[in-house]
Protein backbone atom coordinates (compact mmCIF):
# COMPACT_ATOMS: atom_id res chain seq x y z
CA UNK A 1 0.00 0.00 0.00
CA UNK A 2 0.67 4.01 -0.24
CA UNK A 3 1.90 5.84 2.99
CA UNK A 4 1.81 9.20 3.13
CA UNK A 5 2.92 10.33 6.69
CA UNK A 6 2.77 13.34 8.70
CA UNK A 7 5.29 13.98 12.11
CA UNK A 8 3.69 15.37 15.15
CA UNK A 9 4.13 19.39 15.84
CA UNK A 10 3.35 20.45 18.85
CA UNK A 11 3.70 23.66 21.36
CA UNK A 12 6.77 22.16 23.05
CA UNK A 13 8.54 22.17 19.80
CA UNK A 14 10.89 24.42 18.61
CA UNK A 15 9.51 25.28 15.44
CA UNK A 16 12.48 26.33 13.13
CA UNK A 17 14.32 22.79 13.78
CA UNK A 18 10.46 20.93 13.87
CA UNK A 19 10.33 22.13 10.25
CA UNK A 20 13.91 22.00 8.82
CA UNK A 21 13.60 18.16 10.34
CA UNK A 22 10.28 17.64 8.20
CA UNK A 23 11.81 18.96 4.83
CA UNK A 24 14.92 16.24 5.41
CA UNK A 25 12.19 13.82 5.44
CA UNK A 26 10.43 14.73 2.56
CA UNK A 27 13.37 15.11 0.95
CA UNK A 28 14.41 11.17 1.37
CA UNK A 29 11.41 9.79 1.13
CA UNK A 30 9.38 11.39 -1.22
CA UNK A 31 9.34 8.51 -4.04
CA UNK A 32 7.98 4.77 -3.46
CA UNK A 33 5.32 3.65 -1.57
CA UNK A 34 6.32 5.72 1.66
CA UNK A 35 6.42 9.34 1.41
CA UNK A 36 6.76 11.78 3.93
CA UNK A 37 4.40 14.86 3.75
CA UNK A 38 4.51 17.60 6.54
CA UNK A 39 2.60 17.68 9.89
CA UNK A 40 -0.02 16.86 12.24
CA UNK A 41 -1.19 19.13 14.55
CA UNK A 42 -3.50 18.46 17.59
CA UNK A 43 -5.78 21.32 18.72
CA UNK A 44 -7.89 19.73 20.84
CA UNK A 45 -8.93 16.13 22.95
CA UNK A 46 -12.32 14.63 22.15
CA UNK A 47 -15.69 14.95 23.04
CA UNK A 48 -16.73 11.81 25.18
CA UNK A 49 -12.95 12.92 27.18
CA UNK A 50 -14.83 16.45 27.57
CA UNK A 51 -11.54 18.25 26.05
CA UNK A 52 -12.77 18.44 22.40
CA UNK A 53 -12.62 22.83 22.42
CA UNK A 54 -16.05 24.21 22.04
CA UNK A 55 -17.25 28.11 21.24
CA UNK A 56 -19.99 27.50 24.04
CA UNK A 57 -19.37 25.31 27.53
CA UNK A 58 -20.41 22.06 28.07
CA UNK A 59 -24.29 21.98 29.43
CA UNK A 60 -22.87 19.41 32.38
CA UNK A 61 -19.50 21.46 33.34
CA UNK A 62 -20.39 25.42 32.40
CA UNK A 63 -16.93 26.39 33.55
CA UNK A 64 -15.56 23.94 30.77
CA UNK A 65 -14.67 24.72 26.90
CA UNK A 66 -12.60 21.98 27.05
CA UNK A 67 -9.13 21.73 26.25
CA UNK A 68 -6.47 24.08 23.42
CA UNK A 69 -3.62 22.31 22.77
CA UNK A 70 -1.89 25.45 21.82
CA UNK A 71 -3.02 27.33 24.84
CA UNK A 72 -1.36 30.49 25.40
CA UNK A 73 0.59 30.02 22.36
CA UNK A 74 -1.90 30.27 19.15
CA UNK A 75 0.55 32.40 17.99
CA UNK A 76 3.31 29.80 17.93
CA UNK A 77 0.57 27.67 16.17
CA UNK A 78 0.11 30.47 13.95
CA UNK A 79 4.08 30.86 13.07
CA UNK A 80 4.11 26.57 12.81
CA UNK A 81 1.73 26.76 10.03
CA UNK A 82 3.64 29.68 8.45
CA UNK A 83 6.83 28.23 8.25
CA UNK A 84 5.20 24.88 7.02
CA UNK A 85 3.59 26.81 4.15
CA UNK A 86 6.41 28.36 3.64
CA UNK A 87 8.50 24.76 3.21
CA UNK A 88 5.97 24.08 0.54
CA UNK A 89 5.23 21.13 3.32
CA UNK A 90 1.01 20.19 4.27
CA UNK A 91 -0.24 20.09 7.46
CA UNK A 92 -2.80 18.19 9.03
CA UNK A 93 -5.06 18.89 12.15
CA UNK A 94 -7.16 17.47 14.45
CA UNK A 95 -9.97 19.17 15.68
CA UNK A 96 -12.97 17.70 17.29
CA UNK A 97 -14.79 20.89 18.58
CA UNK A 98 -16.50 23.70 16.65
CA UNK A 99 -13.57 26.23 18.48
CA UNK A 100 -10.95 23.98 17.44
CA UNK A 101 -11.77 23.71 13.61
CA UNK A 102 -12.49 27.55 13.77
CA UNK A 103 -8.63 28.32 15.50
CA UNK A 104 -7.37 25.41 12.85
CA UNK A 105 -8.97 27.42 9.96
CA UNK A 106 -7.49 30.36 11.30
CA UNK A 107 -4.20 29.25 11.62
CA UNK A 108 -4.43 27.99 7.82
CA UNK A 109 -5.59 31.94 6.51
CA UNK A 110 -2.34 33.61 8.62
CA UNK A 111 -0.43 30.71 6.94
CA UNK A 112 -1.42 31.76 3.47
CA UNK A 113 -2.00 35.29 3.80
CA UNK A 114 -0.10 36.82 0.61
CA UNK A 115 0.86 33.40 -0.83
CA UNK A 116 -0.45 33.54 -3.92
CA UNK A 117 1.05 30.71 -5.10
CA UNK A 118 1.08 28.10 -2.58
CA UNK A 119 0.77 24.35 -3.31
CA UNK A 120 0.27 22.74 0.02
CA UNK A 121 -2.86 21.01 0.47
CA UNK A 122 -3.85 21.30 4.42
CA UNK A 123 -6.50 19.35 5.74
CA UNK A 124 -8.57 18.90 8.76
CA UNK A 125 -9.98 15.84 10.59
CA UNK A 126 -13.14 14.49 12.83
CA UNK A 127 -14.83 17.67 12.44
CA UNK A 128 -17.26 16.76 14.94
CA UNK A 129 -19.14 20.04 15.63
CA UNK A 130 -18.52 22.59 13.01
CA UNK A 131 -20.01 26.17 13.19
CA UNK A 132 -22.26 26.39 10.08
CA UNK A 133 -20.47 29.69 9.01
CA UNK A 134 -16.89 27.71 8.53
CA UNK A 135 -17.65 25.45 6.45
CA UNK A 136 -17.35 27.79 3.80
CA UNK A 137 -14.04 28.83 5.06
CA UNK A 138 -13.06 25.47 3.62
CA UNK A 139 -13.77 25.85 0.69
CA UNK A 140 -12.28 29.53 0.18
CA UNK A 141 -8.67 28.68 1.81
CA UNK A 142 -8.64 25.08 0.36
CA UNK A 143 -8.63 22.95 3.14
CA UNK A 144 -9.72 19.27 3.08
CA UNK A 145 -12.37 18.21 4.80
CA UNK A 146 -11.32 14.75 6.26
CA UNK A 147 -14.49 13.09 7.57
CA UNK A 148 -15.21 9.56 9.10
CA UNK A 149 -18.80 8.52 8.17
CA UNK A 150 -18.95 5.17 10.43
CA UNK A 151 -19.31 7.86 13.57
CA UNK A 152 -22.52 9.66 12.17
CA UNK A 153 -24.48 6.61 13.64
CA UNK A 154 -27.36 6.94 16.52
CA UNK A 155 -25.75 5.28 19.09
CA UNK A 156 -23.84 5.65 23.00
CA UNK A 157 -22.02 8.21 21.67
CA UNK A 158 -25.27 10.18 20.69
CA UNK A 159 -26.74 9.81 23.33
CA UNK A 160 -23.49 10.71 25.32
CA UNK A 161 -23.33 13.98 23.32
CA UNK A 162 -26.73 14.99 24.31
CA UNK A 163 -25.63 14.61 28.41
CA UNK A 164 -22.52 17.00 27.66
CA UNK A 165 -23.22 19.44 24.94
CA UNK A 166 -27.51 19.66 24.76
CA UNK A 167 -29.35 17.95 21.77
CA UNK A 168 -28.84 21.13 19.22
CA UNK A 169 -25.16 20.22 18.86
CA UNK A 170 -25.77 16.85 19.55
CA UNK A 171 -27.55 17.14 16.12
CA UNK A 172 -25.50 19.16 14.26
CA UNK A 173 -22.81 16.64 14.63
CA UNK A 174 -20.67 15.31 11.65
CA UNK A 175 -22.20 18.02 8.64
CA UNK A 176 -20.52 15.73 5.96
CA UNK A 177 -23.33 16.91 3.20
CA UNK A 178 -23.14 20.42 4.45
CA UNK A 179 -19.08 20.11 3.30
CA UNK A 180 -20.09 18.54 -0.05
CA UNK A 181 -22.40 21.29 -1.07
CA UNK A 182 -20.01 24.37 -0.29
CA UNK A 183 -17.92 22.88 -2.65
CA UNK A 184 -15.06 21.18 -0.56
CA UNK A 185 -12.91 19.07 -1.21
CA UNK A 186 -14.16 15.69 1.03
CA UNK A 187 -11.67 12.96 1.45
CA UNK A 188 -12.98 9.95 3.82
CA UNK A 189 -10.48 8.18 6.35
CA UNK A 190 -10.56 5.40 9.05
CA UNK A 191 -9.20 6.61 12.10
CA UNK A 192 -7.82 3.31 11.97
CA UNK A 193 -7.13 1.21 14.12
CA UNK A 194 -9.76 3.16 16.74
CA UNK A 195 -12.17 1.67 14.18
CA UNK A 196 -12.62 -0.21 11.31
CA UNK A 197 -10.68 0.84 7.65
CA UNK A 198 -13.39 -0.93 5.68
CA UNK A 199 -14.65 2.11 2.90
CA UNK A 200 -17.63 0.04 1.76
CA UNK A 201 -19.02 0.72 5.67
CA UNK A 202 -18.00 4.47 5.95
CA UNK A 203 -19.53 4.79 2.38
CA UNK A 204 -23.09 3.01 3.87
CA UNK A 205 -23.07 5.43 6.39
CA UNK A 206 -22.19 8.76 4.84
CA UNK A 207 -25.62 7.70 2.76
CA UNK A 208 -28.02 6.50 5.47
CA UNK A 209 -26.03 8.23 8.63
CA UNK A 210 -27.21 4.68 10.38
CA UNK A 211 -25.12 1.60 11.60
CA UNK A 212 -26.49 -1.33 8.96
CA UNK A 213 -29.41 -2.84 10.86
CA UNK A 214 -30.19 0.30 12.11
CA UNK A 215 -33.91 2.24 11.65
CA UNK A 216 -32.32 5.33 13.43
CA UNK A 217 -30.28 7.90 11.75
CA UNK A 218 -28.48 10.77 13.18
CA UNK A 219 -30.07 13.07 12.85
CA UNK A 220 -33.05 12.51 10.82
CA UNK A 221 -33.14 13.01 6.84
CA UNK A 222 -30.02 15.97 7.40
CA UNK A 223 -26.46 15.28 6.20
CA UNK A 224 -26.43 12.39 3.98
CA UNK A 225 -24.23 12.67 1.18
CA UNK A 226 -24.66 10.71 -2.23
CA UNK A 227 -23.48 7.99 -3.57
CA UNK A 228 -21.08 9.39 -6.11
CA UNK A 229 -20.01 11.88 -3.20
CA UNK A 230 -18.88 9.42 -0.98
CA UNK A 231 -16.76 7.28 -3.78
CA UNK A 232 -15.18 10.83 -4.51
CA UNK A 233 -14.26 10.70 -0.99
CA UNK A 234 -12.90 7.73 -1.18
CA UNK A 235 -10.93 7.83 -4.66
CA UNK A 236 -10.17 10.93 -6.31
CA UNK A 237 -10.88 13.21 -3.34
CA UNK A 238 -8.54 11.01 -0.92
CA UNK A 239 -5.66 11.90 -3.49
CA UNK A 240 -6.33 15.47 -3.94
CA UNK A 241 -6.38 15.79 -0.07
CA UNK A 242 -2.41 14.18 -0.54
CA UNK A 243 -1.14 15.76 -3.76
CA UNK A 244 -1.58 12.79 -5.81
CA UNK A 245 -3.94 13.49 -8.06
CA UNK A 246 -1.86 12.93 -11.05
CA UNK A 247 -0.77 8.90 -9.80
CA UNK A 248 -3.74 8.00 -8.08
CA UNK A 249 -7.01 8.64 -7.37
CA UNK A 250 -8.84 7.74 -11.02
CA UNK A 251 -9.10 5.40 -13.96
CA UNK A 252 -7.10 7.35 -16.15
CA UNK A 253 -4.14 6.66 -18.66
CA UNK A 254 -0.59 7.71 -17.26
CA UNK A 255 -1.74 6.89 -13.43
CA UNK A 256 -1.20 3.95 -11.30
CA UNK A 257 -3.56 1.26 -11.68
CA UNK A 258 -4.82 0.88 -8.19
CA UNK A 259 -8.40 -0.80 -8.03
CA UNK A 260 -10.89 -3.03 -6.71
CA UNK A 261 -13.33 -5.21 -8.25
CA UNK A 262 -16.86 -5.96 -6.29
CA UNK A 263 -19.82 -8.42 -6.60
CA UNK A 264 -21.97 -6.29 -7.16
CA UNK A 265 -22.64 -2.53 -9.15
CA UNK A 266 -23.20 -0.06 -5.48
CA UNK A 267 -25.42 1.86 -8.42
CA UNK A 268 -27.69 -1.14 -8.72
CA UNK A 269 -27.97 -1.72 -5.15
CA UNK A 270 -30.04 -0.19 -2.30
CA UNK A 271 -27.59 1.63 0.24
CA UNK A 272 -28.51 -0.32 3.08
CA UNK A 273 -26.62 -3.41 1.40
CA UNK A 274 -23.26 -1.59 0.75
CA UNK A 275 -21.34 -2.78 3.55
CA UNK A 276 -22.59 -6.58 2.47
CA UNK A 277 -20.27 -6.15 -0.92
CA UNK A 278 -17.55 -8.26 -1.47
CA UNK A 279 -14.36 -7.22 -2.66
CA UNK A 280 -13.70 -9.95 -5.32
CA UNK A 281 -10.32 -8.80 -7.09
CA UNK A 282 -7.77 -5.84 -5.61
CA UNK A 283 -5.01 -4.26 -8.04
CA UNK A 284 -2.14 -2.69 -6.86
CA UNK A 285 0.50 -1.20 -9.32
CA UNK A 286 -1.09 -3.08 -11.99
CA UNK A 287 -0.69 -6.36 -10.62
CA UNK A 288 -3.38 -8.74 -9.16
CA UNK A 289 -2.62 -8.71 -5.44
CA UNK A 290 -5.94 -10.12 -3.84
CA UNK A 291 -8.73 -12.49 -5.41
CA UNK A 292 -11.22 -13.85 -3.32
Amino acid sequence: YRADAYKRVSKDDDLEKAVSELKQYKEENSDGLFRVDGAKIYIDGVLEGETAYMEDAYVNDPENYGEYQWEGTTEKLNEACRLLEEADLNYHFHAIGDKAVSTALDAIEYAKDGSEDSITRPGITHLQIVKPEDIQRFAELGVSAVIQAFWAGYDEYYDQAVELIGQERADMQYPIESFFKEGVCVASGSDYPVNTDRPLLAIEMGITRAFPGDSRSLPEDTERATLEEMLQSYTLNGAIANSREDEIGSLEVGKKADLVVLNKNLFDIPATEISETKEMITIFNGDIVYER
